[in-house]
């Protein structure tokens, strides 16, 4: 539903919004060296956030396969097509009714989200906190706040424990603009509308407010307790002491509250907004921890509020992009595109979005606004095209031309809390290639964790091969090597620990990041030409494991900027590449295959006698 103001209302917005935010914001300019120092903070945030925004892109199913609609959402659009008198131009997509059934408190199972499993097990839902990340175009307050707001006038107490309401207030950029695109937007949906007006004993509707009054077929309740109102308001103009009669809010909610980017990146705008939204907000709200913040918004960066809301766990995080992730950095065809509203926007409508962005150089603002991509692939350290596959079998039998390391991330806790633990096993020619044979990048204990370890380790000592073990021992991560030597000697089988880069003749045992003098992300910005170059291999029997996804993304999330994803896949190349003195062999592996050739190897290919998961 759109609404369009006037020459004159855009013209009040306007000399409002000057008002409020200053002629330079409104136009867009943003303070380079806020920015900066925004962008900075962003990045140590994202390296501990609670939700991984850009793994949730990655997994997004627009099918939504785990999820089937209540029948309170299936009454909700028959309503809203009762009140509208007609049906709609569009046919409702899943993503509609799965809004809508956060909204009545009817998701109760993180499963239900359309991500990966291993990103929902980190989705704590909280029906009193919501936060809609939504493409535009996807009617999010259309459905969210317009519908939900007519629904609820209608029903007056809401299921799954959230009870009656009477009050929802909208905090909108400014009063002029975006509050009042809402209000005109519900008055245009009720004031003609037949259904309603039997429905309703009275209904009335301004810039402000829409207020409803249901029947009383007994007589008996007062007109108070059937009453509902909808306010609409600027995010200045305070929320605090906000009263429906005496009624405080049972709702706020945050409609694109931030302005623009140039607002999304000024420290004032945001700490002003930060506090409206974690501080008056909530204690504005009605009592008996029934109140409720919802959020909808479209993202500017990492580190705006509304995006650190889902971000860090506050808020429950109901992400919905156009489409299905797809490489943009392509040529994007229309079997790539599994749109999340197919019937308003076709697969080939978005190609053509897709294509016009490009000529445009808009393309990072198209990933942003409508695939709520933060990070563009422009931006990345390690294009795709520098990602590579291949049969490790060629590796594994004939390694008598190859050295053998293995690098660590070890975790220091155990459990499902626990951090991500990360072993990856390579091989090195003499060529300088390298080729990952083995990983392990999940959340282990830390027993586990050394047992993967020397299991390695023992399986190629058994093959006649020495491997070292590259081990942090910064901190009280120098606890790993004692753990380690301890299981050592119990299993009898013995390991060298991988020598730091430069202090050969150092009797220390394990790797001291900080004797680098290069900070974490500098080092992977180091360790990346490897990929660059195109020196480095993946194993393709991993290619679809939960391990090597995980790998795959965390690599791609690392930026020229910043890590965006975790970063314990990086580390395991950066330790290889940049931290620890590694030997490369002098001779050659030799193959008897010619038809096909890897760096460092010539001869036959043999493939037979490996199983593509024997490493797994």
């Amino acid at each position: 539903m759109r609404i369009e103001l006037t020459d004159e209302q855009k013209a009040e917005e306007l000399k409002e919004l000057i008002e409020l935010y200053g002629e330079d914001m409104v136009k867009g300019v943003v303070d380079e060296a806020t920015k900066r120092i925004i962008d900075e903070e962003a990045k140590e945030f994202l390296s501990g956030a609670e939700f991984d925004l850009d793994g949730a892109l990655d997994s997004y199913d627009p099918t939504f396969p785990r999820y089937t609609p209540s029948r309170d959402a299936l009454e909700f659009f028959i309503l809203m097509r009762l009140v509208e008198g007609k049906d709609f131009e569009f046919d409702t997509p899943i993503a509609h009714y799965f809004m809508v059934d956060m909204l009545l408190g009817h998701i109760q199972d993180p499963m239900m989200f359309p991500y990966s499993e291993e990103i929902c097990k980190t989705i704590e839902i909280d029906i009193n906190a919501i936060g809609f990340m939504a493409s535009r175009g996807l009617a999010k307050s259309t459905v969210g706040i317009s519908f939900f707001g007519v629904y609820s006038a209608i029903k007056g107490k809401l299921p799954n424990g959230i009870g009656k309401v009477y009050f929802y207030l909208l905090l909108a950029a400014s009063s002029k603009g975006g509050a009042r695109v809402n209000a005109l937007a519900v008055r245009a949906m009720c004031e003609d509308s037949a259904w309603l007006k039997d429905y309703f004993e009275e209904m009335r509707f301004t810039e402000t407010e829409s207020e409803f009054i249901r029947k009383d077929p007994t007589g008996k309740i007062p007109k108070k307790d059937r009453g509902f109102l909808i306010r609409y308001q600027g995010i200045n103009t305070g929320v605090r002491g906000s009263r429906y009669g005496e009624r405080r809010p049972c709702a706020i909610l945050f409609d694109d509250a931030i302005l623009n980017t140039a607002a999304a990146y000024s420290k004032i705008m945001m700490d002003n907004l930060d506090e409206i939204l974690n501080s008056d907000a909530t204690n504005a709200l009605k009592g008996g921890g029934k109140g409720r913040v919802l959020l909808y918004f479209t993202p500017f960066h990492y580190g705006d509020v509304n995006t650190k809301a889902i971000l860090n766990g506050s808020f429950t995080p109901v992400v919905i992009p156009m489409a299905r992730s797809f490489n943009a950095d392509k040529d994007v065809k229309i079997s790539d595109i599994k749109s999340s509203w197919e019937a308003m926007h076709p697969r080939a409508s978005i190609v053509s979005l897709i294509k016009r962005a490009k000529k445009a150089k808009k393309l990072k603002l198209f990933m942003q606004e409508r695939m709520l991509r933060l990070t563009s692939g422009t931006e990345r350290l390690v294009p795709d095209h520098c990602i590579q596959f291949c049969d490790m079998k060629i590796i594994e039998n004939n390694l008598e031309g190859y050295n053998i390391y293995i690098t660590t991330d070890f975790t220091t806790t155990s459990g499902e809390s626990s951090d991500f633990s990360g072993i990856a096993t390579w091989a090195v020619n003499s060529n300088e290639d390298v080729f990952m044979l083995n990983l392990s990048l999940r959340k282990i204990g830390m027993e586990t964790q050394y047992t993967v370890t020397l299991d390695e380790a023992d399986k190629y000592k058994r093959k006649n091969k020495n491997v070292e073990l590259g081990v942090e021992v910064d901190g009280n991560q120098s606890a790993h090597v004692l753990a380690l030597e301890k299981r050592m000697r119990e299993r009898g089988t013995y390991h060298s620990f991988a020598k730091q880069k430069g202090q050969l003749d150092s009797t220390k045992k394990g790797i001291l990041s900080r004797n680098t003098g290069v900070a974490k992300h500098e080092r992977f910005r180091i360790a990346s030409q490897v990929f660059l170059q195109n020196k480095l291999w993946l194993p393709e029997h991993l290619k679809d494991t939960p391990d090597m996804q995980e790998f795959i993304s965390q690599i791609k999330g690392a930026t020229h900027e910043a890590f965006t994803r975790s970063d314990d896949g990086p580390d395991l190349v950066t330790m290889l590449m940049v931290s620890m003195h590694v030997y490369y062999p002098t001779h050659e592996a030799t193959h008897t295959n010619t038809s096909t050739h890897y760096y460092g190897t010539s001869g036959k290919l043999d493939y037979t006698n490996v199983s593509a998961y024997d490493n797994y």
